[in-house]
């Protein structure tokens, strides 16, 4: 992979935990900061699928809400049988 040279500013307290990181790692400042991007990168990604996922399940279908609602009647189903059954009523309700 062919590196590309380029010149970051970073605050006095910043570099020297860069300094310190890389020197007790035994790799090069470059290294670390490379690294440091890609799991910036990869962390950004993760958040944008999860927004993704949020938004597409904060918006359900007539179709997902009916079936949410069928999901919810049988839990309060099976509770209830369960309560009869062993008394037992620490189950959380939904």
């Amino acid at each position: 992979m062919t590196a590309i040279k380029t010149a970051v500013s970073l605050p006095e307290d910043l570099f020297r935990q860069l300094d310190h990181i890389a020197g007790e790692q035994g790799v090069s400042r470059s290294s670390v900061v490379a690294e440091a991007l890609r799991c910036w990168l990869r962390d950004e990604e993760t958040r944008e699928m999860m927004r993704r996922l949020d938004e597409a399940y904060s918006n359900p279908t007539p179709e997902e809400e009916a079936e949410n609602r069928a999901w919810a009647a049988r839990r309060r189903a099976t509770r209830r049988r369960i309560i009869d059954k062993t008394g037992d009523t620490w189950l959380p309700e939904g």
